[in-house]
């Protein structure tokens, strides 16, 4: 009953269910890319020199975040 072709087409020609999407992006990495912008576009030159790591954005964020989120 079933057609050959259709079948691969659905389910790939190989045993294992092929799974598609984007690489999942670890927290870290998110904040190693935001430091990594902020640096590169600000015009603060006392913030390019204090040297922005990944770990520094995310301390900021959540100091940021308890601050001046409204509850």
């Amino acid at each position: 009953m079933e057609v050959a072709d259709n079948f691969a087409a659905i389910h790939g020609s190989s045993n294992k269910t092929k799974i598609s999407g984007k690489p999942k992006v670890k927290k870290i990495d998110a904040f190693k890319a935001l430091a990594k912008h902020l640096v590169s576009n600000t015009k603060n030159e006392a913030l390019r020199k204090v040297g922005l790591t990944g770990r520094n954005m995310q301390q900021r964020w959540r100091t940021y975040m308890r601050r001046f989120k409204k509850p």
